[in-house]
Order: structure tokens, then C-alpha cells, then sequence
């Protein structure tokens, strides 16, 4: 999966800075109030990267919610397997001879 993620990126980066270099002419942004003056290129590649921030942004406390539940999940098999490891007593390996 990590393989996918690291080619889609690639093949992304690759495909927008190819069209950022065909489209270097300069032009005019306006953001509000304010009028600045960059290449086309620039303005391509800095909007991809801020796309990028945003959704690594969006997605963290997803991430993070995951991760915190495989480490809550990490210790319950934990502390469910050294709980199947204590001696039976001979009550517990008559029923579990009865069940099988």
C-alpha cells in the first residue's frame, strides 16, 4: 500500500511540475486586496503543495484516532494472551476435556 501511495505521488509531482514548465508565463493573482505578479509555474506548484498540507492536516486526527486504538487494542491481546498462559487447575482440564 505504501508502494502505491509513494508511486501516485510521484507520477503527480512529475505530471504538475511538467505542466508548470510548459506554462511558465507570468500572470496576475489576486488574493483579496492584493495584487502580486508571479509565473504560472509557481502558482501551480505552490497550490498543489498547500492542497497537500491541507489534506495531510485534514486527515491527522484520523490518524492519530487510528493509531491510539491499535496501541489500546496492542494491550488487550497482550494481557489476553499472558492470561492464557496461566497453569489451569484440574477443574479447567476436566471442562476443557469435556469439550472437545
Amino acid at each position: 500500500m505504501l508502494i502505491v501511495i509513494i508511486v501516485t505521488a510521484m507520477i503527480v509531482s512529475i505530471l504538475a511540475g511538467a505542466f508548470a514548465i510548459q506554462n511558465a508565463v507570468p500572470i496576475t493573482v489576486t488574493f483579496f486586496q492584493n495584487q502580486f505578479e508571479a509565473s504560472l509555474a509557481l502558482v501551480i506548484l505552490v497550490t498543489l503543495a498547500v492542497g497537500i498540507a491541507v489534506g495531510l492536516l485534514v486527515s491527522l486526527p484520523a490518524v492519530i484516532q487510528k493509531s491510539l486504538a491499535i496501541v489500546s487494542l496492542k494491550k488487550q491481546l497482550e494481557e489476553n494472551q499472558t492470561t492464557d498462559r496461566r497453569p489451569q487447575t484440574e477443574d479447567q482440564e476436566q471442562k476443557n476435556g469435556e469439550e472437545c
